[in-house]
């Protein structure tokens, strides 16, 4: 039996021929990753210690799980952002059936129209949803504290919007005549994130399935 050690710190891998009972073996050792290393050799067979693995499985562990619960964290929150597909759990352009088994809950209907209405969700208090025909096509936003994937707030100044999105498509309001329609489209046109401005600041917003989030009276 032969132990053998090999110390290189800050350098490229050390590669060494270690004579042992058996047979000669060669040994490659990261030196960047482990400064000292023990060797084994016995009937052949060669066994690395590394001393500092165990060492180093503890300082990594803690930070991989800080990690891991940040990005689930990341994950819950990001499915609470207003986006021209869903809200949450509601995504525009499904069943409401089907989305009422995703959410655990029944939806409350404003006026039982099976033609158009909007409903609610107790585990989305801040928000309303439009059904046509049985399908969700569109969520507006009741509080400003809504998020949305815009990151427009509620109150931003039609000029900032402007600066940030050169883009943006800008309708004129229909019943305010200084007001306008901010319109954010997906690439292929068929939903959008739709804010309505009035004296110089956003002042609503919604989001869904064209031609749905255009609707200025709703269901009406």
């Amino acid at each position: 039996m032969f132990i053998g050690k090999v110390s290189n710190w800050g350098r490229s891998p050390v590669h060494a021929h270690v004579r042992a009972r058996g047979g000669t073996f060669l040994l490659t050792v990261p030196a960047d990753e482990v400064p000292h290393a023990h060797v084994r050799a016995r009937g052949g067979l060669v066994n690395n210690e590394l001393r500092h693995e165990k060492k180093m499985k503890n300082l990594i562990t803690p930070f991989i799980v800080y990690f891991l619960l940040a990005a689930i964290t990341s994950l819950a929150a990001e499915s609470l952002i207003l986006s021209d597909k869903s809200y949450g759990l509601v995504t525009f352009g499904d069943k409401l059936k089907s989305i009422e088994k995703k959410v655990g809950e029944k939806a409350k209907g404003e006026t039982n129209d099976k033609g158009c209405d909007f409903v609610t969700f107790k585990k989305y208090p801040e928000i309303k949803f439009m059904v046509e025909e049985g399908i969700v096509t569109r969520a507006d936003a009741l509080s400003p504290q809504i998020q949305n994937k815009v990151r427009i707030r509620i109150g931003t100044s039609l000029e900032e919007v402007k600066r940030r999105y050169p883009a943006v498509e800008i309708k004129p309001h229909k019943y305010d005549d200084s007001g306008h329609y901010l319109l954010f489209k997906s690439k292929d046109g068929k939903r959008a994130i739709l804010f309505e401005e009035g004296g110089g600041k956003t002042t609503g917003t919604r989001a869904g399935v064209e031609p749905s989030v255009e609707y200025v009276e709703g269901c009406l």
